[in-house]
């Protein structure tokens, strides 16, 4: 259609030239580097128009395609020229508009190109600066005490656990973990100005929004450490989170796929009528593919409650925000869609409930997506596969975790008021990391997903080639059952021996520690090892205690003899089965009761070794330098006196 029109158009114009009063598509400048005005027209071939009945069908046709408005009148071009084109007036020629889809364009003789970016940068809302204090009217913005206690409250929680999950990932339990460090308000503040029925389609640094909705420090455990009471059914990898009963879409770590998803949930809502709307997380990385702007376009064109947030915080993994956009960030794109947009200082808790608040009420009332740009900086690593200080300035990062520090700046605004002690403040963080402490052993304890759960919720009736596969992994794991957890439902058990030994090596090679005073006076003991492939404990007999205490009295001896400071037992406590010693300047305590180590940098977190079979001496690399060739040759005794071999598991470069 449009091709035969503007066919259509260049015989229509061309007949039009040989007339007193003509008419030609644009608009043309006396001053244009082509020449002047006449001459550019007389370049055009005076090709006859056809004298026949489709002349003026052929004209009707043409002024359908593109119409205009000049004084009232209905012409079939932009503009209107007279016989002598150099006297053409400006005031004419800006009275004209195009009816184009989308709405009138008016016209100019100005050739002005629109400037790739700003000269001043679209501004950022803020209540709270970087002191916590309000810099508007207390009466301008108003937030309960209930909510704003429990808003600070929680973001203190995030920190805590992101703190201790960090460390035990660190320590082989879990293998893997990402914070929200310096993030807290964004997780925390949205959270709240949500209601529960919203939908939120999360990317991987949005826990908070779990914990504000309910989930419990267990859940978090339980999906970390990948048991039988993982949602996912250990499946997905840790911190890959998800609540049906939360609305929180489980987290996928393909870049930015939420976002198309959120929209698609968004158009079911406003199809449904419902008195909600969806809620997406991404980073500034995210809205670099192809999904963000596909999702910002779809929903601006059907107009879907779905608030697009973008958490800006200056890098993508290791990939700062100038080398990925020249424009002035996230917040004009959405202009350039359509979309309503705001930009937020991401640090500020109550600039970021009040935008997100009134983003879902635009939302729902004017059934419009709106887009969120909150700026603030990942105060921690990427994840705990990244070492972020090789590709930034640790100042910078030292810089951000002080004096943008988002918890910090709210709690002075929450102190202010009357509203939070330092007692709170440490009464609260104590509960935290003695709830973590507890779920933590409790998600190691719990057995691990059945085999068949690897199989099953995809077909109602499984093909020939998974039934094939699972046998195949059955028969693997009887054969090889070394080499999986002991604690996986339906898997067997690990050779005795082997479990004493694997023991006994792990627990003196941690600092080293001394075992005799606490074994030798027991009767029945029991040892536990945990990981984030779970956690396993055998009972020893009153032979094998002997053996164990006498392995534990040659760690003890070998690090008096090659510590400059000797261990020895500095507290006994009220459990007679329990101690805590020295060693160098490191604190470490046993106790039978409750099958787990201490380390002195996190006294309230259990410090164990991985469930992992490798070699003795990759874990020997970890020993002091100087007891090292001792614990080489206790090793070899303790295998030629359960007959094992040097390597019991796969050949591995590193201590896992």
């Amino acid at each position: 259609m449009a091709s035969s029109c503007l066919s259509n158009s260049n015989k229509f114009i061309t007949r039009n030239l040989k007339s007193s009063k003509f008419l030609m598509f644009g608009s043309t400048n006396h001053t244009s580097p082509f020449g002047s005005s006449r001459h550019l027209l007389s370049t055009i071939s005076p090709q006859p128009f056809p004298k026949d009945a489709s002349s003026s069908r052929r004209s009707i046709a043409f002024s359908r395609c593109f119409e205009s408005v000049f004084g009232g009148r209905r012409l079939h071009t932009a503009t209107s020229f007279s016989n002598d084109v150099d006297l053409l007036s400006t005031e004419t020629s800006i009275q004209q508009e195009l009816k184009f889809p989308g709405g009138k364009v008016k016209f100019t003789p100005k050739r002005i190109f629109t400037s790739g970016s700003n000269e001043e940068r679209a501004r950022c809302y803020r209540l709270l600066d970087e002191n916590g204090l309000l810099i508007v009217d207390n009466d301008s913005f108003k937030i309960s005490k209930e909510l704003a206690v429990k808003m600070y409250k929680e973001m203190v929680t995030l920190q805590v656990m992101d703190t201790i999950f960090y460390e035990a990932q660190r320590q082989g339990r879990i293998s893997f973990y990402l914070t929200t460090i310096g993030e807290e308000a964004i997780n925390i503040a949205s959270a709240a100005a949500l209601n529960d029925n919203d939908f939120v389609f999360p990317q991987y640094r949005e826990p908070g929004v779990l914990i504000w909705r309910g989930f419990t420090l267990q859940e978090f455990a339980n999906q970390l450490f990948g048991n039988k009471y993982d949602y996912g059914k250990g499946r997905q990898m840790p911190i890959h989170y998800g609540s049906k009963k939360l609305n929180y879409i489980t987290v996928s770590s393909t870049v930015a796929t939420q976002i198309p998803h959120a929209v698609g949930a968004a158009y079911s809502m406003k199809m449904l009528k419902q008195d909600s709307c969806t809620i997406t997380y991404f980073g500034d990385g995210g809205s670099s593919t192809g999904d963000f702007h596909a999702g910002l376009n779809f929903s601006a064109v059907m107009e879907v409650p779905v608030i697009f947030f973008c958490r800006n915080n200056g890098w993508a993994i290791s990939t700062p925000i100038a080398d990925q956009l020249r424009s002035d960030g996230i917040v004009v794109r959405g202009n350039a869609y359509g979309v309503p947009s705001i930009r937020v200082d991401g640090n500020d808790a109550l600039a970021i409930y009040s935008a997100v608040y009134e983003a879902r009420k635009m939302a729902i009332e004017k059934q419009t997506p709106v887009l969120i740009e909150a700026l603030t900086y990942r105060a921690g690593h990427h994840s705990t596969s990244d070492d972020s200080t090789k590709y930034r300035p640790v100042d910078e990062i030292e810089r951000w975790r002080d004096d943008q520090n988002p918890v910090k700046r709210f709690r002075t605004w929450v102190e202010n008021k009357g509203w939070w002690s330092d007692q709170m403040e440490s009464e609260h963080r104590s509960s935290i990391r003695k709830q973590l402490s507890q779920a933590i052993q409790a998600a190691e304890r719990v057995e691990k997903p059945p085999v068949a759960d690897m199989f099953n919720d995809v077909y109602d009736v499984l093909p020939k080639n998974l039934n094939e596969q699972e046998v195949l992994l059955r028969k693997s794991i009887k054969k090889h059952a070394q080499e999986y957890p002991s604690n996986v439902a339906g898997t067997h058990q690990i050779s005795r021996k082997l479990d004493i030994l694997r023991a006994t090596v792990l627990i003196f090679l941690m600092q080293p520690i001394a075992l005799s005073h606490v074994f030798s006076t027991t009767d029945i003991g029991e040892v536990g090892n945990g990981c984030g492939c779970g956690c396993w404990a055998i009972k020893l007999d009153q032979k094998e205690l002997g053996w164990l205490g006498l392995t534990g009295q040659m760690a003890l001896h070998t690090a008096d003899r090659l510590s400059q400071e000797p261990a020895e037992p500095s507290s006994v406590g009220t459990n007679p089965h329990s101690a805590t010693l020295s060693y160098g300047h490191t604190h470490s305590s046993l106790s039978v009761a409750s099958h787990s180590f201490r380390s002195s940098h996190s006294p309230s977190l259990p410090l164990i070794r991985p469930n992992m079979f490798i070699r003795w001496d990759a874990l020997f690399g970890q020993a002091p330098p100087r007891a090292r060739d001792h614990l080489t040759k206790q090793s070899q005794q303790a295998q030629n006196l359960f007959h094992l071999t040097t390597s019991v598991g796969p050949d591995t470069d590193e201590a896992q």
